[in-house]
């Protein structure tokens, strides 16, 4: 056949003469093989760095617009949002949100792309990948914080994948008591159904093909995809749709391969994890489930006229910009929501009574009436943080490993934190090792260290 990009000795025509390659692998969605071609220049570019789009990837995987914090902002990683102020026209732009350095702290925004009724994901992916900068205030993106959050919310969705009404992937019988193999294979699997999901929503945007451009006359256009991807006879020329503009063209072809790209990159990751997850355990239903595990539900939601469905949060769809006139219930979700933000507490503000019993238990550890692990279960539960039975497995097995020389102190307490969201920066991580070395030296007692600990985290 055709010989065609000989030369990729640059990384970014070596990455992309993978996805080449593999662009035949059929589509999820029963759209059948995409035709083996060159990628857009455009996105050959942002490939440059393949660890840095596989972030991209991962930061889309995990984006959602209702996601709630404590501070009162929505939205998590990569997602579309749209200002409830001063935005008559409805528009969205993406936005990447990441947490902040601590619980207490407020997260960090990142405009990615301009505003529009539609807008465009490759402007947000350059931003991310290319640019490493917000497009508004030009602020750099922290990429370890980046890292970080994605990290959290893929903690999430693993706990959110307990409490769905069927458990979608189990452990094999030899790994069936094993509490460190299943959770392995849990982890594994909440990632390749996120991953799964996002494939599934690609194939289905390459196969229904509709996105809106302003066209020459200001009006918005509906625009076919397939013509960019799909097979052809040998020889066959490929022909965009009769009178379209030569520019939405280009942008088209680009669009097709940026999400060709990301997919690939998804794929990619399930593949590298599949191959793992197949030994530990196994899918009931023989197959990997496509349906999106939320890290958070809203209770309510409404359906614009085009049959969208949009967080209540919403105004306008954000699908198609339409105006929240005609409201429906969304659908119920196949688990409660809990922690919502009207629930949530202040963990800086702790009333009298909560004191007096914080107190009361403080003096019970002191007198070794109580033992560290049942004086911090206490604690969590009076302050509203009471873990689940299966974090509490959890839990107990780090204390196990520790008891057992098998972690040390800071590590157990680096793992309970990430297991309880708890975010710890380079500079209290100093704090508590400092703590932890005055612990050590008998200079502070284990209640004195408790107090302290206590404080930095916000508690």
């Amino acid at each position: 056949g055709k010989k065609w990009r000989e030369l990729h000795t640059l990384p970014a025509e070596t990455n992309a003469l993978a996805i080449e390659i593999d662009m035949d692998d059929s589509l999820n969605s029963g759209a059948g093989e995409q035709r083996r071609r060159e990628l857009n220049e455009e996105v050959v570019a942002v490939l440059e760095d393949m660890d840095r789009f596989q972030l991209a990837m991962r930061c889309l995987a995990y984006g959602e617009e209702a996601f709630p914090w404590d501070a009162g902002d929505r939205g998590l990683l990569l997602h579309k949002h749209t200002p409830r102020e001063n935005n008559e026209g409805g528009n969205s732009y993406w936005r990447l949100t990441v947490a902040g350095h601590h619980p207490s702290v407020a997260p960090t925004h990142y405009q990615l792309s301009n505003p529009a009724v539609n807008p465009d994901l490759w402007e947000a992916i350059l931003q991310l990948v290319v640019v490493g900068k917000g497009k508004e205030k030009s602020n750099e993106i922290d990429t370890p914080r980046v890292e970080t959050t994605i990290a959290q919310a893929q903690t999430i969705h693993q706990s959110r994948l307990r409490q769905a009404d069927k458990l979608t992937w189990q452990p094999n019988q030899k790994y069936r008591y094993d509490t460190q193999f299943k959770e392995e294979g849990l982890d594994k699997a909440a990632q390749v159904i996120r991953l799964n999901s996002l494939i599934d929503e690609i194939d289905k945007k390459l196969k229904s093909g509709t996105v809106e451009y302003g066209g020459e006359d200001g009006k918005e256009k509906t625009i076919e995809w397939q013509w960019v991807w799909q097979k052809r006879a040998e020889g066959a020329q490929v022909t965009a749709p009769e009178g379209m503009n030569p520019d939405v063209q280009k942008a088209v072809i680009r669009d097709v391969d940026l999400y060709t790209a990301l997919r690939w990159a998804a794929n990619d990751e399930r593949k590298r994890l599949s191959r793992r997850l197949y030994d530990l355990g196994k899918w009931p239903s023989g197959k990997v489930p496509i349906d999106k595990i939320l890290l958070y539900d809203l209770p309510k939601g409404w359906i614009c006229p085009e049959g969208h469905h949009n967080a209540l949060i919403n105004e306008f769809c954000t699908e198609c910009g339409k105006p929240q006139n005609q409201l429906e219930p969304a659908p119920t979700p196949s688990f409660e929501v809990h922690n919502s933000p009207e629930e949530a507490v202040d963990p800086q503000i702790v009333p009298t009574k909560m004191q007096e019993q914080l107190d009361a238990l403080k003096k019970l550890l002191e007198a070794n009436i109580l033992t560290q692990a049942e004086y911090d279960d206490k604690v969590a539960a009076l302050r509203g943080t009471a873990i689940n039975p299966e974090m509490q497995e959890q839990l107990d097995t780090l204390k196990k490993l520790l008891e057992a020389n098998i972690l040390t102190q800071a590590e157990y307490d680096a793992k309970v934190a990430v297991l309880r969201g708890a975010v710890i920066n380079p500079e209290m991580q100093e704090q508590l090792d400092a703590l932890k070395k005055l612990l050590e030296a008998n200079i502070l007692t284990q209640a004195e260290y408790d107090a302290k600990v206590g404080e930095l985290r916000g508690q």
